[in-house]
């Protein structure tokens, strides 16, 4: 059963459970400190400092709702491949690319796609844009974006699209390497 057949389930590719980690603490954080801004209203001020609550209240809010999306959304970051489209979910929204649209997947990695208009639209895949400098990062992350990234571009490659119809270049280097974002062109 191909990833093009429609009664096959969708494949969920998710974020790393240490970028899920990374964001969860992070927006706790970020709503501790939106609740001790808050706080500070309640703080005496002398009149003539009265003007210094309306701030404070407005920046606790934003990092309040800064933090919920953080907390709430930080496990739904992935992307849904179903037979004719993938939904990728980020940290603010989600937007949905048709199978047949799309024209490339980039490095970081990110869809690039052409809507029925012809204009070209790049859609990163924040649940896997985790770790900016690669030659950094642990190898076991790397080889699981990696692994997750091919996931991608074999079901992008599988459709009735450009990309698939663009040849796979052959590098012959590419073996020779251990590094799994050289494999992938990344």
């Amino acid at each position: 059963m191909s990833h093009a057949d429609s009664a096959s389930p969708p494949v969920v590719v998710s974020a790393p459970h240490r970028n899920v980690v990374a964001n969860v603490a992070g927006g706790t954080f970020i709503g501790v400190v939106g609740l001790l801004a808050g706080a500070g209203i309640f703080v005496p001020y002398p009149p003539a400092e009265s003007t210094v609550r309306l701030p404070l209240i407005i920046g606790a809010i934003v990092l309040i709702t800064f933090a919920v999306f953080c907390v709430v959304r930080a496990p739904r970051l992935g992307v849904t491949l179903d037979a004719d489209r993938a939904v990728v979910t980020g940290q603010f929204w989600s937007r949905t690319v048709p199978r047949d649209s799309i024209v490339d997947v980039a490095p970081l990695p990110a869809f690039v796609w052409r809507d029925a208009n012809g204009r070209k639209h790049r859609t990163p895949i924040s649940a896997l844009n985790v770790w900016r400098d690669v030659d950094r990062a642990p190898a076991e992350l790397r080889n699981e974006i990696a692994g997750k990234t091919r996931a991608i571009i074999d079901w992008a490659r599988s459709g009735d699209n450009a990309f698939a119809r663009t040849p796979v270049p052959a590098d012959d280097t590419a073996e020779e390497t251990e590094d799994p974002f050289s494999t992938l062109g990344l």
